[in-house]
Formats: C-alpha cells, sequence, structure tokens
C-alpha cells in the first residue's frame, strides 16, 4: 500500500472514530459552535502586562474563552499543563522539570536516571489509561514519555521525529497522539501528525489554514483533545500586543477554524463594565485609614455587581514604601576628604555585605461579610505586614512581586495562605491612567480579575505607602450614597 492510499485509510478511520464529517469549514464550524458547550479544555491563560514582562494563569477554556472563576496562578516560566480529572490534579512543565501544581507551585516529580528532559515539548492526559504524556524536545527531536501516577513508573513511547514539533494532545479512546510541525515556509504550523500508542506515525495530514505562531523562539502551542476535535491555542508570552487565539482542528480532513475566542470573556471596552459613570474623585486617604505621601486612590464597585461572588476582592497597590533613608547613611563606614592645595580627594567606604532591608507597609485586615482574597501588588521590592482582626475572615493572599529587585515577603500569617501571583505592574492610581499611559491601569486590574476570577469590591493605591486597611477596619472608605 502507498503512503498516501495508507494515509487515506487511516483518514477514513478517524473519520468513524471521531463522529466527525468532512464537509467544508462552514459546515465543520457549523457543528462545532453547535457543540462548544460541552467543550472543556485545560490550558494556561497568558496575559500581557508590559513589552518584557507576562503572567500566566490557568483554568478551564471553552471555544468562547478562559472561564474566570476556574482560573489560578500559574507557577512561573511553565510552558504547559495537563489535568487529571480523576485525582483532581494538574501538572506542569517547564524545561527539563515535571511536576504537580498547587497554590501556585510547581513541585518536581522525581526522574529516574533513563528519563532525560531536555526542553519543553508538551503535555497530555490519557484518561483511558490514567497516564500524564511528557513530550521533550532536544537536537535528537521530540521524544515522548508515559508516567503513571498510580505507581510512579516512567515508559519511553518513542522518538516522534526530528521536524520542529509543537504541543501534545491525546485521544485516549483511539490510543491517538497529536502533534504540529512548525512550517519552514510560514510563520506558523502547517502539518498535523498522528502518533500511535507505540510511538509511530501513522497519519501525516496538511491543515487547511496554518496554526499562527507569534514568535519563532518563543512561539507555544498548546494542544487539547475534546469531542473528536483538535484544539490549538496559540500566544506568545513576550508580546504585550499580540492576543491569544484558539483554533480547531478536523484530524481526519486537516480543516482548520478558528474560535471567536476572546482573552478576556468577561471584560467590556470599559476598565468598569456595568458601572455607567465609574468611580467618583478619590477622598482623602487619611479618611480610609491609609498613610503615606503622594497621590493616593481609592474606589469601591457598586455592591449589585459583586454580590454574587463566593468572596470579596480587595486590591491593595503601592508604587514604593516610605523609604527608610537611615539605613543607606549606615552603610557610609568610612568618609574622609583631603587636599594638597590644589585639589580635593574624597575618600568613601561603603557596607556592601549588610542588605538594606525593604520597608514595611501595613495592612490591617477587618470583619467583610465574605472570605477575603486580598490582591498585594508593589512597584518596588517592601515588606508586607499583615495584621488580621479576630474576627477577620482571610481566604487567601496573593502577592505579586515587584518586576525589580528580590520580590515583596508577607509577614504575619502563614505560608500555606499565601499565593504567588507572578508580576504585575503597580498602577497606583486609576485617575492618572486617564491622563498617562506609563501607569497601565486598565491593563492591570484586568490582569488581576483573570488571575482571581473575581471582580475587586475594592481598590486602593498609594504612591509611597506606608499601610492600609480594608473590612471594617478601613478598607475604600465609601458610604452607602456610593453604591
Amino acid at each position: 500500500m502507498t503512503r498516501s492510499k495508507y494515509a487515506l485509510a487511516v483518514s477514513a478511520l478517524l473519520l468513524a472514530s471521531s463522529g466527525v464529517s468532512g464537509g467544508t469549514e462552514g459546515t465543520e464550524g457549523a457543528k462545532g459552535a453547535k457543540g462548544a458547550d460541552a467543550v472543556h479544555l485545560h490550558m494556561i491563560h497568558t496575559m500581557r502586562k508590559s513589552i518584557t514582562q507576562g503572567s500566566d494563569s490557568f483554568g478551564v477554556f471553552t471555544p468562547a474563552g478562559p472561564q474566570l472563576g476556574t482560573l489560578q496562578p500559574a507557577p512561573r516560566s511553565v510552558d504547559y499543563i495537563a489535568f487529571d480529572a480523576g485525582s483532581g490534579t494538574y501538572y506542569g512543565q517547564k524545561t527539563s522539570t515535571v511536576g504537580t501544581i498547587e497554590s501556585g507551585k510547581l513541585t518536581a516529580l522525581e526522574l529516574p536516571p533513563s528519563v532525560d528532559l531536555s526542553h519543553s515539548g508538551g503535555l497530555a492526559f490519557d484518561a483511558d489509561r490514567a497516564s500524564i504524556l511528557v513530550a521533550s524536545t532536544s537536537g535528537a527531536g521530540m521524544v515522548v514519555w508515559e508516567f503513571a501516577p498510580g505507581d510512579g513508573s516512567w515508559n519511553e513511547i518513542g522518538n516522534f521525529g526530528r521536524e520542529q514539533l509543537k504541543g501534545l494532545a491525546c485521544d485516549g479512546s483511539q490510543g491517538t497522539i497529536f502533534t504540529l510541525e512548525k512550517s519552514r515556509e510560514v510563520e506558523g504550523c502547517a502539518t498535523l501528525h498522528v502518533h500511535n500508542r507505540a510511538g509511530a506515525r501513522v497519519l501525516s495530514q496538511p491543515l487547511s489554514t496554518p496554526i499562527p505562531l507569534y514568535s519563532s523562539l518563543h512561539g507555544r502551542v498548546q494542544l487539547a483533545f475534546e469531542n473528536g476535535a483538535l484544539y490549538a491555542l496559540t500566544s506568545h508570552h513576550e508580546h504585550p500586543r499580540v492576543a491569544n487565539t484558539l483554533h480547531r482542528i478536523d484530524p481526519a480532513t486537516g480543516q482548520v477554524h478558528r474560535e471567536p475566542y476572546n482573552a478576556s470573556v468577561d471584560l467590556t471596552s470599559k476598565t468598569w463594565p456595568g458601572w455607567q459613570d465609574g468611580p467618583p474623585p478619590s477622598p482623602p486617604m487619611m479618611a480610609n485609614g491609609a498613610r503615606g505621601r503622594g497621590v493616593y486612590s481609592t474606589y469601591r464597585t457598586p455592591e449589585s455587581l459583586v454580590s454574587g461572588q463566593p468572596s470579596e476582592l480587595h486590591v491593595i497597590v503601592a508604587g514604593s514604601g516610605s523609604v527608610d533613608y537611615l539605613q543607606w547613611l549606615k552603610k557610609v563606614k568610612k568618609f574622609g576628604a583631603s587636599t594638597n592645595g590644589e585639589t580635593i580627594s574624597v575618600e568613601i567606604e561603603i557596607d556592601t555585605e549588610t542588605p538594606v532591608q525593604p520597608p514595611v507597609v501595613e495592612v490591617a485586615v477587618g470583619t467583610t461579610e465574605k472570605p477575603v482574597t486580598l490582591v498585594l501588588v508593589s512597584g518596588m521590592p517592601v515588606t508586607w505586614s499583615i495584621d488580621v482582626d479576630d474576627d477577620a475572615n482571610l481566604a487567601k493572599i496573593i502577592n505579586f512581586d515587584a518586576p525589580y529587585g528580590s520580590g515583596s515577603p508577607v509577614l504575619g500569617v502563614g505560608d500555606d495562605v499565601v499565593a504567588d501571583g507572578g508580576h504585575a505592574d503597580a498602577s497606583y492610581a486609576w485617575e492618572l491612567a486617564r491622563t498617562s499611559t506609563a501607569l497601565r491601569f486598565d491593563e492591570m486590574i484586568a490582569h488581576l480579575r483573570t488571575v482571581t476570577g473575581l471582580r475587586e469590591n475594592t481598590f486602593q493605591g498609594l504612591e509611597s505607602a506606608e499601610a492600609f486597611s480594608v473590612g471594617a477596619a478601613g478598607g475604600a472608605g465609601v458610604t452607602s450614597a456610593d453604591r
């Protein structure tokens, strides 16, 4: 049998097993739209905040976009995830590490010496065999391994080829594994490859339309198989202006349909959807129990827009802390000056070993009607000192590190309460953002909503911060007339 006839035979087999007819892209798109509500994909959601920074969350997607109530912070630099529906466990892959994800952290699996993972190639869950498929890429090609969580065993499936292969997905019922090949002619993936469980390639299917890649070096393709169709989510985690795109692929015909995917499906073009006039001007900081210097900005979202949420989201943003300049003066160990009558020589000796402690920003959490999710964002490293009232109900703190420096530690609560949110721009004033593109408030607040799956009950921002309060002890300090 020639290769072309063999491909046609396998294509017919896939058609029969998937229950999807060949047809045109239009009819295939209509069928896909009809079953869109039943499609649930577990993927990474990329949210761009600046030219050099991106921050990811992960959870459940439909063809219309991410389901924000399911999203949680992704560990840094994780390229792919897979979800074990039986145990409810998420697995993540970054470079040569594969592990479980919990509370925004990746706990690495112990690899036997025989398993060599070079670079992230893709993750997939085989529900029929309750196993995780792991792809590793190197100059030798894409090697796919199978990990069984039940007994911790690893098994090499095989080398899938030396082409530039992207992503991994599995149809466990048919024992087939999918990956895409990057084209040499266009900036995208133009061929779908299908392998069996023994690692043999059984079909190479040209795509009707290439799946775009947004970067030659960092373009990521996430694949998922659901309801007889293959879904490809492409994103560029280093470019702030490129939107994610989701395509549905018929594995039997290679027909590609772009889904009406919206990366921020809950947001309208306005920063405050449903709030016709937006926030009123911010009151003085002292009215809210805040302390510090510079611009203070705050608002409370109308109760009608957040009443259905399971918890209250309170966002606190500090441009910086109140710097203790005495710490810097103490680092000068020796200072002297001398002159020979013509020139003056200055000698300064600096203590380079004693670290300068980040300034402390206090946050008092009082009583609230619902459990509190507290988001902390800082533009420069600070030390967050949390004081929780006896009657307060603090469920979670999501700490977004400063883009520069060594991060901002959180003190006063247990480590189990604090989750790492990655990086976020510290846009501390919504008023200034309306006249300055340097303060990217709209993008920051959209990103925080995406990561938490909630809309903020209150926002407080301060240019140089010393203290904030939320709950009955303080908060956005707005009266009922503002609701």
